[in-house]
């Protein structure tokens, strides 16, 4: 007679913090465009301008896939000075311009 060796998930126990126990959450981050240089806002490293919708590092002038922190960008915000709304839509017409909250007056 064969006996069923495999255990019933019902009755094994479980642990807090285990795999069932983890959610999973996106990363986002702002693609800030500077002059010379697009930056992820998430680890603030150098990442590509076109072609991408997660960071991807660019170290130096040798690309290496699979760097970079995995963020997805959701939208664009000038780098080091102001860049025209217009100018950033431009650059990347797949991500909205992050909208800046207005500060109340103290």
């Amino acid at each position: 007679m064969r006996q069923n060796t495999t255990p019933d998930p019902t009755a094994l126990p479980t642990e807090a913090g285990g795999a069932a126990d983890v959610a999973v959450t996106e990363v986002t981050a702002t693609l800030l465009i500077g002059d010379f240089a697009t930056v992820c806002s998430n680890c603030k490293k150098p990442t590509l301008l076109h072609g991408v919708s997660r960071h991807t590092d660019i170290s130096g002038w040798n690309y290496k896939p699979g760097g970079g922190c995995g963020a997805r960008f959701v939208n664009t915000d000038a780098l080091d000075r102001p860049i025209a709304a217009a100018r950033l839509k431009e650059l990347r017409p797949d991500l909205p311009v992050r909208d800046i909250p207005a500060t109340p007056n103290a």
